[in-house]
């Protein structure tokens, strides 16, 4: 059996946005059942490979749209950050008050960071838990389509999305259509054009009928359908008859679906590239009391989580050992003022290798993980360097005090840039530094 399976990487993609739960998924696609020609085109001969082209790409799109898609998955990637940082929320409010403050005042910073967008909910599912218990049957006593969507009022679709999606109710068990034994079969047919694709998703009593719009529609076009759902029961057969209407091309946004956003240029006249539309994140505070429950150990310094699309969650370890020790060491400032800058310091460089990540089907490492990586090796370094820096005074840097020293030549570089240099003397150490004029 052909089997194409997925990195943890895939599920924190934009067009996925399942952080939570990625540690916990295993996509597995079956593909014995397809053509020789097929599978040779998708897998190398190791069989432990696939080919890079427009199949492997049309595969991944698809299982994308499915993971975003299920209901399921989103209410347990829900609940999990509930469970996370249910409480935490309204003490990161002044955090990322300060951070917008931050980015505000800096005229680069301000320029990326365009809007500071605030989730409006940032728990979509909090109500499920009130919720009944859903307790499905093993076999359905009803599969109905929800809505018309007759002759005289069909289903409208874009000519540019690539799947639309109708809505069934029932009473039928989660994994009705998935089960080994005795499993329930979805057909479609249509009279009218050759059905390329579609996918059911059921869960907790709605299922979600996702159909590729065929290649060759037209705008104007009327598209019947029919669907058909069966099990091992001869007497129990439900159908459905809907129409579809393909309408003029609407404007995409981000998260819809339509032609994959190509990454931003990093040419460097190109002003795309930059926080667009990234949320301000959720800053909190993590405490070695929950280092085990977040992750950390005393040298971590940052973690992020995806919370949706354009939105992502910084948990940051305020009881850091480099920290500590230089809140301990620098006894004439106050201890909170160095939190800050050490918090800060952390989420603006996490932000910039946000802004800087591409995702990619080859791409192993993901954003989480880089970041946690970066952020555990400069945490030694970001306070005296934030300190430092910010305590340097133009005596210190005033080069052109050097200009007239014979000791100074200009080095041969063999351009045309006016360069001047300075020498400056530490200990035994001479140290010659470059500047453009």
């Amino acid at each position: 059996m052909e089997r194409l399976s997925a990195s943890t990487a895939f599920f924190t993609r934009n067009r996925v946005s399942l952080g939570y739960v990625s540690n916990s998924i295993l996509a597995v696609v079956d593909c014995s059942g397809l053509q020789g020609r097929l599978r040779e085109d998708l897998f190398m001969n190791s069989r432990d490979r696939l080919r890079s082209g427009e199949f492997e790409n049309a595969i991944e799109r698809q299982l994308e749209d499915l993971l975003r898609r299920h209901e399921g998955l989103r209410q347990l990637n829900e609940k999990r950050r509930r469970e996370k940082i249910e409480g935490r929320l309204q003490d990161s409010r002044p955090l990322k008050e300060i951070l917008q403050d931050i980015l505000r005042k800096s005229p680069t910073l301000s320029r990326l960071f365009i809007e500071g967008k605030q989730l409006h909910n940032p728990f979509k599912a909090a109500s499920i838990a009130s919720e009944p218990e859903f307790n499905g049957k093993r076999f359905p006593t009803f599969f109905t389509l929800i809505g018309k969507l007759s002759e005289d009022q069909p289903k409208q679709c874009p000519i540019n999305n690539s799947y639309f999606r109708v809505k069934f109710t029932t009473d039928a068990e989660n994994d009705y259509f998935y089960r080994v034994n005795d499993s329930g079969h979805f057909e479609l047919i249509s009279p009218d054009v050759e059905i390329e694709d579609y996918f059911v998703n059921l869960w907790n009593g709605t299922a979600n009928l996702n159909v590729r719009v065929p290649e060759d529609a037209e705008v104007g076009e009327l598209i019947e359908y029919n669907s058909r759902v069966s099990d091992i029961r001869e007497t129990e057969i439900f159908e459905s008859r809907f129409f579809v209407l393909i309408t003029e091309a609407e404007k995409k946004t981000s998260g819809e679906q339509g032609e994959r956003k190509k990454p931003a240029s990093k040419d460097p006249g190109d002003d795309t590239h930059g926080l667009h539309g990234l949320n301000l994140p959720n800053v909190i505070r993590v405490y070695e009391n929950e280092w085990d429950r977040y992750g950390f150990d005393r040298y971590d310094a940052l973690h992020i989580s995806k919370a949706s699309e354009d939105n992502y969650d910084f948990f940051v370890n305020v009881d850091n050992w480099h920290l500590k020790t230089e809140q301990k060491g620098k006894t004439k400032t106050d201890p909170r003022i160095l939190e800050a800058r050490y918090m800060y310091g952390h989420v603006i460089i996490a932000l910039a290798l946000i802004t800087d990540h591409e995702e990619g089907e080859d791409q192993i490492t993901t954003i989480e993980e880089l970041v946690q990586k970066v952020s555990r090796a400069i945490s030694p370094f970001i306070l005296p360097m934030v300190e430092e820096l910010g305590s340097l005074e133009l005596e210190d840097v005033a080069l052109d005090t050097f200009e007239g020293d014979p000791s100074n030549e200009e080095p041969e570089v063999g351009t045309s840039i006016n360069r001047k240099s300075a020498v400056k003397k530490a200990g035994d150490q001479q140290y010659t530094l470059w500047r453009n004029q």
